[in-house]
């Protein structure tokens, strides 16, 4: 009866449920925070061995953060015209002086932001108050490492409120407040000392959330760490082994037999060696090991690792010899709706969100009124494959109303507004000067042909 209880278990419904001989595996059902408690800290110390290491997590981590974040969103103040202005004036200000550490522009800080998400899981955005009085605004943003959150901070308190992994929890569940140290505990300074609780209005958690109330990130590729460390020691050992078979070219033996072990080899190995033989003695040459299959293995291992990280294989290895430009097209464009995921789904609500949040404090502080004032981000702008086609295509596209005029230039990195003012300047430069280019098109068509003349104006022959 246990037997056929065994067997009504083992067959059920799904392959990959069933619990038979061929169908079992470790698996474990826990909640994630469960799960992140004790694996974040291992997982965040391997994945910087292998980006200081391992040159397929460095350069897959570059990717991430070069399509991602790039040279950086650019804000443009929307609302009332004087307004916007002042704060775009004050923006292009802070921009140089929000770094607490003084190291870094705005830009510098998302690209560290964004390689700090890649390699560790998670970054933690302070915002502190200066009082320098050289500052445009008096708030900066100090960047701390995931490390600085006291993980040993698990309590349950009187309140109702609960210290789960270093994030303090109040009684609805809602973030109250960061447990800190103060040093970086890896650091000498801050190995002893004691956490302190930073409430949660200061602090910007960035973090991509893949499973409903996650509390702390885990760092990108994961899931391909083994194979990586695997193909890293695979390589390494083929390396060895074909350093070890040019050193010996062959192996002497004596023919006559008369037991004497000989002085063949020296104590150290060459590579070419060939050592000089006596009367009966005779010679066989190594083989080195074969390195056929080698490439096929590692291209295999190395498009499972592109996957884990979301990017392709082209942009991790650089090689481009089995792609034409349908398939790099088809390609990136995969690749790039990841990069808009992490773009719009995991930086714009927390990093940028701070940004502004940390930019109009500043101005409240100072006593500037910038009510009804909000930000547009610019992505960098992506560069094109093939420019004498996808140039044609979008306007096309914004021709036949499939896209807007804005939208594109977006799309290209560039903000309308500013776009659309640097054009009209230009407009007004060539009438200004009776200049008629090919790249006015109210003077030109497509065709390189001017313009038809409106019946309003007159022409030689009314004259």
């Amino acid at each position: 009866m246990a037997r056929q209880r065994s067997d009504i278990l083992a067959k059920n419904g799904y392959d990959a449920a069933g619990k038979g001989r061929r169908g079992s595996w470790f698996q474990v059902d826990q909640s994630i925070n469960s799960l992140n408690e004790l694996s974040i800290p291992v997982l965040r110390a391997r994945s910087r061995e292998m980006v200081r290491n391992n040159p397929y997590a460095a350069r897959g981590c570059e990717v991430l953060v070069s399509n991602t974040v790039g040279t950086g969103f650019i804000p443009t103040a929307k609302g009332p015209t004087r307004k916007a202005a002042l704060a775009n004036q004050l923006m292009a200000e802070w921009i140089k002086a929000c770094d607490y550490s003084g190291n870094l522009n705005l830009y510098g800080m998302q690209a560290q932001i964004m390689r700090s998400l890649v390699e560790s899981g998670e970054v933690l955005m302070y915002s502190r108050r200066n009082g320098d009085a050289s500052l445009p605004l008096p708030m900066q943003i100090q960047l701390l490492e995931a490390d600085y959150i006291d993980t040993s901070r698990n309590d349950l308190f009187g309140n109702n409120s609960l210290a789960q992994s270093g994030i303090q929890l109040d009684a609805s569940g809602r973030r109250s407040g960061y447990w800190l140290f103060r040093d970086h505990p890896g650091d000498q300074r801050g190995a002893f000392e004691e956490s302190q609780l930073v409430p949660a209005r200061y602090i910007c958690h960035v973090y991509e959330m893949l499973r409903p109330g996650q509390l702390r990130g885990v760092p990108r590729g994961v899931s391909a760490f083994a194979r990586m460390d695997g193909l890293h020691s695979f390589q390494d050992a083929r390396i060895e082994a074909q350093k070890i078979a040019a050193c010996l070219v062959g192996v002497v033996t004596n023919d006559n037999n008369d037991g004497a072990k000989g002085d063949v080899l020296p104590d150290r190995l060459e590579p070419g060696m060939f050592p000089e033989l006596g009367f009966g003695k005779s010679v066989s040459f190594n083989a080195p090991p074969s390195v056929s299959g080698h490439a096929e293995f590692v291209s295999t291992e190395l498009h499972a690792i592109a996957a884990a990280y979301g990017i392709t294989y082209e942009s991790m290895t650089g090689d481009l010899s089995g792609v034409n430009f349908s398939s790099a097209r088809m390609g990136w464009l995969e690749m790039a709706r990841n990069i808009e995921r992490l773009r719009w789904i995991v930086l714009a609500p927390t990093m940028l969100k701070h940004i502004e949040k940390c930019f109009f404090e500043g101005a409240a502080w100072k006593g500037i009124d910038l009510s009804g004032v909000t930000f547009d981000w610019t992505p960098p702008r992506r560069e094109m494959i093939d420019p004498t086609k996808e140039i044609p295509a979008q306007i096309k596209a914004i021709r036949s109303g499939l896209k807007s005029w804005q939208e594109t230039v977006r799309e290209n990195g560039y903000t309308p507004a500013n776009s659309a003012a640097e054009m009209k300047e230009d407009f007004e430069m060539f009438d200004k000067f009776g200049l008629v280019l090919d790249c006015d098109p109210r003077q030109i068509t497509t065709a390189g042909q001017m313009q038809s003349v409106p019946a309003d104006v007159p022409t030689e022959t009314d004259e």
